[in-house]
């Protein structure tokens, strides 16, 4: 027995099982028809649906990624609620384009009612400081409220 009668034995086996397999797949039309769709055009499908859902949770994913920026931007003091209204209602505020946050429906009304509670908390703060400011923030806190 050689060096090389095993490793040749077990490459001819190997062609041999793959040729059968061929006979096998094209001995029937509808057989390999069948089998073919599962091999390439089930994977393909999965693969198809999966990329177009994953374009969709990105945009969602954009969207929400917009709001806490921008919500980070008021609670540091660098914007107030009425800017975060105007991205959301508006348009483009500075830097910010807000172009997935307007397109939304659940992050923009999460901006909307954050919105609606820092006016809420200002005007509460101002109550026994400045009435007639706190009034008007309270009045537009409602306002946002309503269209929550």
């Amino acid at each position: 027995m050689g060096l090389f009668d095993l490793p040749w034995k077990l490459i001819v086996a190997l062609f041999e099982g793959a040729s059968g397999v061929v006979r096998w797949l094209t001995g029937n039309t509808v057989r390999m028809v069948f089998v073919l769709g599962v091999v390439f055009v089930l994977p393909l499908s999965i693969a198809l649906v999966g990329f177009i859902l994953s374009g969709t949770e990105s945009s969602r994913g954009a969207a929400w990624r917009e709001y806490f920026q921008a919500r980070e931007e008021v609670i540091s003091g660098r914007e107030d609620a009425d800017w975060l209204e105007d991205l959301v209602l508006l348009g483009p505020q500075g830097d910010f384009s807000g172009e997935d946050l307007r397109g939304s429906t659940v992050p923009k009304l999460w901006s909307l009612q954050f919105a609606a509670d820092m006016e809420l908390r200002d005007g509460a703060r101002l109550v026994y400081s400045s009435p007639a400011e706190a009034e008007d923030r309270l009045t537009h806190a409602i306002e946002l409220y309503d269209r929550v």
